[in-house]
């Protein structure tokens, strides 16, 4: 009786081991067609990366050459003090975005921009990222061409310069205003607050904070030392120099500053041959990004919210010097616009309630919400890109006006 309960128990741990066996290599199998490879070597299931992580090398080699085989055919070109910026006289390939002599955004028809405003002119200069730059739709619908029109409307002679740059982060912003924007002497300096930027003051290599960005170049960003600020990674590295750093990168000198690289991440070990072993790891350790979620980008005492503080105290002051003031724009993208939507609060509420206590600031929020309750989320966003509609653009720039309209009558 004993010897056939041993055998019973025998044949069930057998058949469980079997399963089990089974339904590991099922899995594996599973993962292996349902997964796709970059050209790195990264394993993703879905938008989620497995470990290991890889430095994207030769995505980098690809954009670099495709870079310099353009020429001066690309709309976004490499800037030692800016990582990179509007090309003069420059156009897009599918002809949605021109630039102007002085890389200001304007129409096809590339109207010029003089150094100084012509008398009786009120001049706004924007600066931010693609948000600000009005990704996805034509010059005519952008918030600030709108914001020109709508004070036009308001009986404000105004001139608005659009000087924003896609991908940027906020520093790149405050750099152009030195670089470009404070020879043109503008009256009011907007700078449209976008989230991400938050996040993208910490990065250095654009690359490795968006491995499918198609933007080859690197951010000369700033770091703290107690509260002032100190540029590091300038002159930027050219294109041509990004594969080389990356393959390379724990030994380049800056590389400790560039808070989206954590080596733990890029380690391989044998056990990550097994998907499965692989999949579950970057579940527990990084959920499946290289985008710290575990970390919270503004809380107050933060490297990353106390540079952001930094930034905008400098852009203030800097502003001021030139005799003209700031106003900060909040611009919620989709995901903080789906928690408005829920009547929940901004992950950033606390960031931005500081900035429109101590900053003069005007946000469009609650107007973009309103028309996302009528029409639907999808359409205050382009279909192709995820930048905002005509639409969003419009309400944006009609917002800005009306908070504009007494600074301009003032002066």
């Amino acid at each position: 009786m004993a010897s056939e309960n041993s055998k019973r128990r025998a044949f069930v741990a057998i058949t469980a081991a079997l399963s089990l066996g089974l339904s590991c290599a099922m899995l594996e199998v599973g993962l292996r067609v349902r997964s796709r490879v970059d050209v790195d070597g990264n394993v993703f299931l879905g938008s989620g990366r497995l470990y290991p992580f890889h430095l994207p090398i030769e995505r980098a080699r690809e954009l670099a050459q495709l870079y310099e085989a353009r020429g001066e055919r690309t709309y976004f070109v490499y800037d030692s003090d800016l990582g990179w910026t509007v090309r003069p006289n420059g156009s897009s390939d599918d002809g949605l975005y021109h630039a102007n002599e002085r890389g200001v955004r304007v129409g096809e028809a590339r109207r010029p921009t003089s150094l100084r405003p012509a008398a009786g002119v009120y001049r706004i200069a924007l600066f931010g990222d693609s948000f600000t730059h009005a990704n996805d739709v034509p010059f005519e619908q952008t918030w600030g061409h709108v914001l020109g029109e709508a004070l036009r409307e308001r009986g404000v002679r105004a001139e608005v310069l659009n000087l924003g740059g896609s991908g940027y982060a906020m520093n790149q912003a405050l750099l152009r205003f030195r670089k470009e924007g404070r020879a043109l002497s503008p009256h009011l300096v907007v700078f449209g607050f976008q989230r991400t930027n938050v996040l993208r003051n910490l990065n250095l290599i654009r690359l490795i904070y968006n491995p499918d960005s198609g933007l080859i170049f690197a951010n000369p960003r700033f770091v703290l030392e107690g509260d002032a600020l100190r540029q590091i990674n300038w002159p930027a590295p050219r294109p041509a120099e990004i594969p080389a750093l990356l393959a390379d990168f724990p030994s380049w000198e800056f590389a400790p500053y560039e808070f989206f690289y954590q080596p733990e991440h890029y380690r391989d070990r044998s056990v990550f041959a097994f998907r499965s072993v692989a999949l579950v790891s970057a579940w527990l350790f990084a959920d499946f990004t290289h985008k710290r979620k575990d970390y919270d980008f503004f809380a107050p005492r933060s490297e990353s919210r106390r540079l952001a503080r930094a930034i905008l105290d400098a852009f203030e002051l800097e502003t001021e010097a030139i005799g003209a003031e700031l106003l900060v724009v909040n611009l919620p993208t989709r995901k903080p616009l789906k928690r408005l939507l829920r009547d929940r609060e901004l992950k950033y509420q606390d960031l931005w309630a500081e900035i429109a206590r101590d900053f003069q600031a005007v946000d469009p929020g609650p107007e973009l919400v309103a028309l996302a309750r009528r029409e639907g989320l999808d359409t205050l966003f382009a279909p192709v890109g995820g930048h905002y509609s005509g639409s969003s653009n419009a309400v944006i720039g009609r917002a800005v006006a009306a908070a504009v309209e007494p600074l301009a009558t003032r002066r």
